[in-house]
């Protein structure tokens, strides 16, 4: 979780008749806009120099008026460089939305950089902070770090030395004397505990932040812990030490499993420990897998394949993020939002989506209001429902699909048709394809 805190965060205005609207819930930081599991983004405090391109921030917040009323918020997202005691401002970036009554948990995402890795971020100390009407309401540090331009694969700033796994309770970590393990007694085992010791690459100073996964046989997170630790200056060849560990005060939370502990350093998977809860305790040191290449080279590169469920639900998540992020529409807003739990009410109940009502959607507003891109959104959130197959958007105005001659424009729109098959086709200015009716020389007709 990112390191975040809100110390002047009253909630509210001042004063006693005023509705207390928000509470804070998180400020998030992340680089990769690729969407994981349960609608979450790859978070981080520390980033590589020379693989960020732009720094994103996801605030949250809870609506306190939910399922009462609507009302209005606007939000700035202010980010920083940390000078010492000074801070120089990066960016004021505001966003003014109606927050709606069935928002429980209300996200603002923005972001700022620069398209090429490398570019913008230097290396320093930065923070994100989020205002609500002005008023400051939580922050966020984050760190981005330079030891040199790596190679695929390389690591510049550390070298693994061992990984050591124990048992205790919720300070074990603290104990002078530890007994290292290969297998862990079910009934008595209450935290597994991970000794990753590092050897520092770098003469120059940086923040290490290291994730550390526990993972069942059959792939499902158990529980992770991240580490974040200071590499001073001129520390070459110096051993770092982290703790990491997951369980219970309470023995036996732990199941008769094979489990692994995954180290993930920059994004990157760096270290795998395979250890077994069993019968009882075994005393020795636990295989540390660090070489991925033979597991990487397996993998088949089948081409596409269909859609799995959880891959619809990203899909339909991140549609919807991205129409509620949009400034104002809040009409379509709710309308889109509503149309998605009808969908998923008759899916759920096994009527026929598509004999319910029509998806077909007129778009009216003068140029530049965002219809091409509520369109172009909508086939994904389609897609997403499992509606359309392909969801994709293909845009084509009255030149299109009208000919000069008798004959052709049926041609012409029936290959436009054929090629918006599985997505979605939208026709810019449609009302022209009506205005020169009664005119022989005009086909518009025919397209329709």
């Amino acid at each position: 979780m990112a390191e975040t805190n809100n110390p002047n965060n009253p909630e509210a205005p001042s004063g006693k008749n005023m509705t207390i609207k928000y509470k804070f819930r998180d400020i998030k930081v992340h680089s990769s806009d690729e969407w994981m599991a349960d609608g979450t983004k790859k978070y981080r405090r520390v980033y590589d120099r020379y693989e960020t391109t732009y720094q994103r921030v996801e605030f949250s917040f809870f609506n306190k008026l939910f399922d009462e009323e609507d009302w209005d918020a606007s939000v700035r997202l202010k980010c920083f460089y940390i000078n010492g005691s000074q801070k120089n401002e990066l960016c004021n970036l505001e966003q003014k939305r109606k927050i709606v009554k069935d928002e429980n948990i209300v996200y603002f995402r923005d972001s700022w950089g620069n398209a090429t890795p490398g570019v913008y971020w230097l290396k320093g100390d930065y923070v994100w902070e989020a205002y609500i009407d002005e008023t400051k309401v939580g922050e966020s540090k984050f760190y981005i770090e330079d030891v040199g331009q790596a190679k695929p694969g390389e690591n510049l700033f550390f070298d693994i030395v061992s990984i050591k796994m124990f048992e205790g309770d919720g300070n074990a970590s603290q104990q002078p004397e530890k007994k290292y393990l290969q297998k862990f007694s079910q009934k008595d085992t209450r935290f597994v505990w991970g000794e990753f010791s590092f050897k520092n690459k770098s003469p120059k100073d940086y923040f290490a932040e290291i994730f550390f996964n526990f993972y069942d046989k059959a792939g499902q997170l158990k529980g992770t812990h991240s580490l974040l630790t200071y590499v001073a200056t001129n520390t070459v060849d110096k051993i770092y030490t982290l703790f990491p560990g997951w369980g219970s005060d309470t023995p036996g939370r732990w199941k008769n499993d094979m489990y692994t502990m995954e180290a993930v350093f920059m994004d990157n998977l760096i270290a795998t420990v395979p250890f077994q809860v069993g019968e009882s305790f075994e005393e020795g040191q636990a295989k540390v897998i660090t070489d991925f290449t033979q597991v990487f080279n397996q993998t088949v590169k089948a081409g596409s394949a269909p859609a799995s469920a959880s891959n619809l639900e990203d899909i339909l998540f991140q549609s919807m993020a991205e129409l509620n992020s949009l400034t104002g529409l809040d009409n379509i807003k709710t309308e889109v939002n509503e149309m998605v739990k009808l969908v998923r009410f008759y899916q759920e109940t096994g009527k026929d989506v598509l004999n319910k009502f029509s998806l077909h959607t007129v778009f009216t507003g003068n140029p530049g209001t965002g219809k091409t891109t509520v369109a172009r959104i909508l086939s994904k959130v389609y897609k997403g429902l499992g509606i359309l197959e392909k969801g994709h958007l293909i845009e084509v105005d009255r030149e299109g699909l009208v000919a000069g001659y008798v004959g052709q424009t049926a041609i012409k729109t029936g290959d436009k048709i054929n090629e918006a098959m599985g997505g979605i086709l939208f026709i810019d200015e449609a009302y022209s394809l009506a205005s020169g009716k009664g005119s022989q020389y005009d086909f518009g007709s025919e397209a329709l």
